[in-house]
């Protein structure tokens, strides 16, 4: 019977202080534990239920941590079993059980892919913004997140699929998903709308994206609230369009002084 590690595992203790997300934590935990050779190939893990007990954190955060690392090479799944350590990880690890290092390397490093000025604009000002994350900057509460509910969601969807769903679609996205949406809409906020003019996007940043491409050429000039919506800027920039700051009050912007 495979022996079931606990040490190493049980001593990690997530920090809710960073904006790294807890399952992230874990899956480069792990990662560490098996490329370092702590967790050496075969091992048995425990289950999620008592590292997540033991980290203090959900069962889905474990349960999204061996997701990703079976996806990746890591860790394998077998039923009624458990989980265990490939008996081959992806990363180059030498006999001494640690993984290679630059200075271990051979041959000399790969050149950066070549993208166009545009992308390398865009790529700079994502990375500048991204060093100027402030109260307003989008990080969801995933702690809150459903996750079983979404997990049985998914599966149903899966379990009785259409061939049809898996080919190209709509580019506003899929219909009956904006229809509901159009529904929801009039019903709870009194948006009054068609499927037609509901277009279905990965997020708020995506969709500030999109709208700026749509809308604004560069050099126009464009209000955002201050303080406010920090990606919203960084679309604007995005395009080379102004964002111009407006200051806010208790009741939003202030358009007179903005059009002043």
């Amino acid at each position: 019977m495979a022996r079931v590690v606990s040490g190493p595992i049980i001593e990690f203790a997530v920090s809710r202080k960073t904006d790294s997300p807890l399952y992230s934590q874990v899956t480069d935990h792990l990662k560490r534990l098996i490329v370092s050779g702590n967790l050496p190939p075969g091992q048995r893990l425990p289950s999620s239920r008592q590292m997540a007990s033991e980290m203090r954190v959900s069962r889905n955060t474990v349960l999204m941590a061996f997701e990703v690392l079976i996806s990746e090479g890591y860790l394998v799944s077998r039923h009624g079993s458990g989980t265990f350590v490939m008996e081959s990880v992806p990363d180059q690890v030498l006999k001494t059980g640690r993984a290679e290092t630059p200075a271990d390397a051979v041959g000399p490093p790969p050149k950066p892919a070549r993208i166009s000025r545009d992308a390398q604009r865009l790529v700079e000002k994502t990375r500048t913004m991204k060093e100027k994350r402030s109260a307003f900057s989008r990080q969801p509460d995933t702690s809150i997140f459903p996750f079983e509910i979404w997990t049985d969601l998914f599966s149903h969807i899966w379990r009785n699929n259409r061939v049809g769903q898996l080919n190209t679609q709509d580019a506003f996205g899929y219909l009956p998903f904006r229809e509901a949406i159009a529904e929801h809409l009039a019903s709870w906020r009194g948006v009054t709308c068609s499927p037609e003019q509901v277009m279905v996007t990965s997020g708020t940043t995506h969709a500030m994206h999109f709208l700026a491409r749509l809308l604004l050429e560069p050099g126009d000039a464009c209000w955002v609230e201050n303080p406010g919506f920090i990606e919203a800027k960084s679309a604007i920039d995005s395009v080379d369009a102004r964002a111009i700051p407006v200051t806010c009050d208790d009741r939003g912007m202030r358009v007179s002084e903005a059009i002043k």
